[in-house]
Order: C-alpha cells, then structure tokens, then sequence
C-alpha cells in the first residue's frame, strides 16, 4: 500500500474528534454561565389574608352541563359525518385504483380495501 493513499475513515475519526470536542467547550461555557447567583435573604413581611375562590351555584353547573351536552352531541355527528364521507371517498379511490392497476377486473376488490 503506498503513502499517498487517501484514507476516509481517518478523516471521519478526526472530523467526529472535532466535533465532540465542541461540544464539549461548548457544554463547559454554557455551564459556567448558568451558575446561580445567592439570592438575598427576603425580610419578613406581612401579607393579606387568601381570600376564598366564590364556589359555583347549582344554575351555573346546571348550565355548564347543558352546554357540554350539546358540545359532545354536535361533535359526535361531526365525526360520524366525517367517517361516512372518508370511508365513501376511500372505496371510491380504491375501486378507481383496483381498476387501472388489475386493467379493469379488479373494481369490486379495490373498493373493499379503500
């Protein structure tokens, strides 16, 4: 093997030596910056009394629940809705599919897949 050959490996090694040794710098740096400084010891002082968050009348959660109910209900026959016009588009595209792939004998299988 002669001298002048050109190794790609050696050249990898050296390039991932490189890159882990950024990293490394890098690491060091970012953490030095990021220590914490001691904060001030905070002094005691008065605070107001927590007052109670106002609790919910049996109308507010009598309405809230109507309104899920509606929400729920609206959502589901958007769903089904989708479905049924997902599932129609899917046989369509798979019967045209079945079609030009099986030369026009194979409708009724691709259909069934889509």
């Amino acid at each position: 093997m002669s001298k002048n050959t050109w190794n790609p490996w050696k050249m990898t090694a050296i390039g991932m030596a490189l890159v882990v040794v950024t990293a490394l710098v890098t690491g060091l740096v970012v953490a030095s910056r990021s220590q914490k400084k001691e904060a001030p010891v905070p002094t005691v002082s008065r605070q107001p009394a927590r007052q109670a968050a106002p609790r919910p009348t049996a109308t507010d959660i009598a309405a809230c629940n109507e309104y899920a109910k509606s929400v729920a209900g609206d959502k589901t026959a958007q769903t089904v809705t989708d479905a049924l016009i997902g599932g129609a588009l899917g046989a369509g595209v798979g019967a045209a599919t079945g079609e030009i792939a099986g030369g026009g004998r194979r409708t009724g299988r691709g259909a069934a897949i889509g």
